[in-house]
């Protein structure tokens, strides 16, 4: 894995679970939790659910949004156990999407209400895309022998190319960086100008 994904990774968990600590809904206890409220005071309370498809697991850390009429209302992510839950939002017509690193996209358009407050959202694996790769080409063969004076393997071939020093790594990497740029009129290590 490269360092990028690494990184990537890091700073998605690391956000996901800041959003996570800042929401008190994960610590309530959701199933038959305090006396029903009163939509009209406070709006309705909808519940999901995130599994992924193929074990029928909970996703942790999968994002639900909801918008209405084209506006962001809310979001969070889930629990440990795929749940989470949205308060005091107004009856009607939500667009609700749901996503999770290496799953597709779930978009949906679901009423909530009092009678209907409680959603199982199931997302995909993207899976590993397997496609057949054909490498043709010839080889040349690497001839060496180990030269008596200095006991180490000296190659005759045309296709061997020795390794970068390490100015030459340094180089590169700056450039890679975009810190390259015309010579200043510094000296390479180990020479003097």
């Amino acid at each position: 894995m490269n360092i990028r994904c690494v990184v990537l990774y890091a700073t998605f968990s690391f956000l996901a679970i800041v959003c996570f600590a800042q929401s008190p809904s994960h610590f309530d206890a959701m199933p038959g939790d305090a006396a029903p409220r009163d939509p009209a005071d406070h709006g309705v309370q909808v519940r999901f659910t995130v599994l992924d498809a193929d074990g029928r697991l909970p996703i942790e850390l999968a994002h639900v949004v909801i918008r209405r009429n084209g506006r962001f209302v809310t979001q969070d992510a889930t629990n440990p156990a795929g749940l989470i839950r949205f308060r005091d939002l107004v009856p009607g017509w939500y667009n609700v999407s749901a996503w999770f690193v290496g799953y597709g996209t779930y978009v949906d358009s679901l009423h909530f209400d009092e009678t209907h407050s409680t959603y199982t959202i199931v997302l995909h694996s993207k899976g590993k895309t397997e496609q057949e790769v054909v490498v043709t080409a010839e080889h040349e063969l690497a001839v060496s022998h180990i030269d008596p004076r200095t006991a180490k393997r000296v190659f005759e071939s045309e296709t061997y190319h020795a390794p970068p020093t390490e100015r030459m790594t340094e180089l590169i990497q700056e450039n890679v960086m975009g810190g390259a740029g015309p010579d200043r009129g510094g000296s390479y290590p180990g020479t003097t100008r």
